[in-house]
C-alpha cells in the first residue's frame, strides 16, 4: 500500500473536484439569474398595473368633469334660448306692421 496518496492522486482529486464544482455552478447560476430576472419582470409588471389603474382613474375623473361642463353649457343654451324668445316677442310687439 505504499504510495496510495501520491502527487498524481492528489492532483486528480483536485481536478475532479474542480470539474464537479464547475458543472454545479453552471447549472446553479442560470437558475439564480432567472429568478432575479423573473422578480424584476414581476416588479415592472406590478408597476404597469399601478400605472394602468392611475390612468383609468384619471380618465374617469376627466369624463366626470367633462360631463359637468356639458351640463352647465346645456343649461346656458336653454336659458339663452328662453331669453331670445322673450326678446323676439318684445321686438315683434314694438315694431309696427
Amino acid at each position: 500500500m505504499e504510495g496510495v496518496i501520491t502527487f498524481e492522486f492528489v492532483m486528480f482529486f483536485i481536478a475532479m473536484s474542480g470539474v464537479i464544482f464547475g458543472i454545479y455552478k453552471t447549472f446553479r447560476n442560470p437558475t439564480t439569474r432567472n429568478k432575479e430576472k423573473i422578480s424584476a419582470l414581476e416588479s415592472s409588471f406590478n408597476g404597469f398595473q399601478v400605472l394602468n389603474e392611475k390612468i383609468q382613474n384619471l380618465g374617469d375623473n376627466h369624463i366626470h368633469t367633462v360631463e359637468k361642463k356639458v351640463d352647465a353649457l346645456s343649461e346656458n343654451v336653454i336659458s339663452m334660448g328662453k331669453e331670445l324668445v322673450r326678446l323676439t316677442t318684445i321686438i315683434n310687439e314694438r315694431i309696427p306692421k
